[in-house]
């Protein structure tokens, strides 16, 4: 289950190295990577607790891409959904 956290990308290719070791055979891994978004930061004033505006930057959400990682005979593949 997706939890909107991504993956540490240096960790993938041991950690699916040795689950494939144990597994004895090929494994698959599909999850969701953010994707670059434009910086189009929107400023907001928001009303502090003491009444005052203050200036916030806002940041877009992110927008997140499925991926299929495979690991078979060692080799790890990464495809896009």
């Amino acid at each position: 289950m997706f939890e909107d956290k991504p993956l540490v990308r240096d960790y993938i290719a041991n950690t699916m190295l040795g689950i494939e070791f144990l597994w004895g055979g090929q494994v698959m891994l599909e999850t969701n990577e953010p994707i670059a978004t434009p910086k189009t930061d929107t400023k907001v004033f928001v009303v502090g607790p003491s009444g005052q505006p203050k200036e916030e930057t806002q940041r877009p959400p992110f927008k997140w891409q499925r991926v299929l990682y495979t690991m078979e005979n060692r080799r790890l593949t990464r495809k896009l959904l």
